[in-house]
């Protein structure tokens, strides 16, 4: 009887040995089969955390980021998948370099004026007054040497990010209440909203007083003459709801502009596979272009409909006037970079003016 017990015992005992064996070759093969999927990445679906200061509601991301994002997504079959956070859900637009840096977020829109100590070339060289004729020009040009030595190591690999996409705000103007601004002899004490780095070194040199205001407080400060003029693209005032506050306007004095667009954390795009490197750095460059291009012609909209309303006296520059603007920008130039004293950003300059040249 005992031994019969002992003999079922042990019959079970091999029985759960045998289905154990099998369990763990099933799993090894599956496993198996899983990494070779992961190697290959055909089948494997990644996500992206993408970021920006924006409201989900705002052109920016209407006809920017997320045309971009459908475009990557259906350019890799569906593997690249978008986490989306507009409105500063994960932190403030000024942090958006460290927090991409710090793998807060995979990618997320950013403009070098927020850290020029980070950013000295993409906060000081497309602010250059007279540099380039269109916005499109120059963010075509600059695209291009963004992604060569020493931009993309200076202002990018450096700070643990890669740039993606490119483009440049519509040129700035002068929106001023009390008085109005023709030639540059008008700004001469006059107390202007400057955003830093070139743009308030351009208007001290031209005689004005600059004084620091976020875009988010300037509505305060102009009504309250806290300053007298906003140095601002049309587009970027209507987005702040400025546009009901001046009484005069320039038109075509191209002050300058600001570049922005979307950078990536370079250890998280180093280990995508090339294939879809290739296709976010491809339908970021598009996009970046077409942003541009929607600002500016945004822009000329908003000027000629404010031209027509009466609601603002916007001033066409002469060609008298224009060669005033001109003259100063490039005494300006001289002066700025004399004060810049770098080998980076003058190689930086050199390329960009030679990329601008093989435009016109």
């Amino acid at each position: 009887m005992v031994a019969t017990k002992y003999s079922i015992l042990i019959g079970w005992l091999i029985v759960l040995l045998l289905i154990a064996a099998g369990c763990g070759s099933s799993a090894e093969d599956a496993g198996s089969a899983g990494n070779q999927k992961n190697n290959e990445g055909s089948e494997e679906s990644i996500t992206l955390k993408l970021a920006t200061g924006n409201s989900a509601e705002s052109y920016f991301v209407t006809e920017y980021l997320e045309p971009f994002m459908e475009r990557v997504t259906s350019s890799t079959d569906g593997r690249v998948q978008f986490e989306f956070y507009p409105a500063e859900q994960l932190g403030s637009a000024k942090d958006s370099l460290s927090m991409v840096a710090k793998g807060v977020v995979d990618i997320s829109h950013f403009t070098p004026s927020y850290t020029p100590s980070e950013m000295p070339i993409g906060s000081a060289l497309v602010g250059i007054p007279g540099l380039y004729e269109t916005t499109i020009q120059g963010a075509t040009a600059y695209s291009k040497i963004a992604q060569k030595s020493p931009i993309l190591e200076t202002e990018f690999l450096n700070n643990g990010v890669r740039p993606i996409s490119l483009a440049f705000t519509p040129f700035y103007d002068m929106m001023t209440n009390g008085k109005e601004i023709k030639v540059p002899e008008d700004l001469k004490g006059m107390k202007i909203r400057a955003s830093g780095g070139v743009f308030t070194e351009s208007l001290n040199y031209l005689g004005a007083t600059p004084v620091s205001v976020n875009a988010s407080e300037l509505y305060t400060a102009f009504s309250t003459g806290v300053v007298e003029g906003m140095h601002i693209a049309y587009a970027t005032a209507e987005k702040f709801g400025l546009l009901e506050l001046p009484k005069y306007a320039t038109r075509g004095i191209n002050m300058g502009a600001a570049v922005e667009g979307l950078i990536i954390n370079e250890e998280v795009y180093q280990d995508l596979p090339e294939d879809i490197q290739e296709v976010i750095m491809q339908e970021g460059d598009k996009m970046g272009s077409i942003l541009t291009e929607y600002q500016a012609n945004l822009n000329t909209k908003i000027v000629e409909d404010l031209a027509e309303s009466g609601k603002i006296t916007i001033h066409e520059l002469s060609e008298g006037e224009k060669e005033q603007w001109q003259n100063s920008y490039s005494e300006f130039h001289k002066y700025w970079l004399k004060r810049q004293d770098s080998e980076v950003f003058n190689k930086a300059l050199e390329m960009f003016q030679e990329e601008l040249e093989t435009l016109k």
